[in-house]
């Protein structure tokens, strides 16, 4: 019931019956899956944003170009880690303070149909319409790039994104045990250069935070 729920929000999951809840809230398919129903509501979240836009003007209003005007942008680069401590436990089954989306990536973790379904749920947004940066996230597996067959694969995978309206798709190409590796030995892993999110960074010169949001991302396989 609503009031299950909300009793669970507030108690971040913690009791018997709030795991319970959790379990029934994490089973909910999410968006990146390319499952119609759940990706509508991301596109009617966006379109109802996009439509509230024009009524809001900026301080250039009337004194520069006719472009001086408000966009929307889901390139949050890594604010999605700092911002989620500040927002308590969510619906979906995340736990308070751990962080948000990446920017119009799937929550880390959540999309488990394969890279093709994340981009044909990204596709269904209104990314013509999102002028400041549509941001994408996506980590695969080095062996799903390995040999001629693997990256031939890739072009293809980026082919397909780009005639789907998918600008901005940024990748990393590391397994979870390397990563963990690197946490395990700073020192060793000086030299492992990550797409964080608008912009590359050593691994271990990383928040722990940021780190972990990393790894949670869903390691991709063809």
């Amino acid at each position: 019931s609503w009031d299950e729920l909300m009793t669970a929000l507030a108690d971040n999951w913690q009791s018997e019956s709030s795991r319970k809840v959790r379990k029934l809230a994490l089973a909910v398919p999410k968006f990146g899956n390319d499952e119609d129903e759940v990706d509508q509501i991301v596109k009617d979240v966006f379109d109802s944003y996009l439509e509230r836009l024009p009524a809001y003007r900026t301080l250039r209003n009337g004194q520069g170009p006719e472009v001086s005007c408000y966009t929307m942008s889901t390139s949050n680069i890594t604010s999605y880690v700092p911002n989620g401590l500040d927002v308590l436990a969510t619906p979906d089954g995340r736990f308070a303070y751990e962080p948000l989306n990446e920017g119009c990536s799937p929550t880390q973790g959540t999309d488990h149909a394969g890279p093709t379904a994340v981009i044909n749920s990204v596709a269904k947004l209104p990314n013509e319409k999102v002028a400041a940066g549509q941001l994408l996230n996506m980590r695969f597996s080095p062996d799903a790039l390995a040999g001629d067959d693997g990256l031939a694969r890739f072009v293809s995978f980026l082919k397909v994104s780009q005639k789907k309206g998918i600008y901005h798709n940024q990748f990393n190409v590391l397994s979870k045990a390397q990563l963990r590796e690197a946490q395990a030995d700073p020192m060793a892993h000086r030299d492992l250069i990550v797409r964080v999110a608008g912009y590359c960074a050593q691994f271990v010169s990383l928040m722990p935070q940021a780190q972990e949001a990393i790894i949670a991302r869903t390691e991709n396989r063809w």
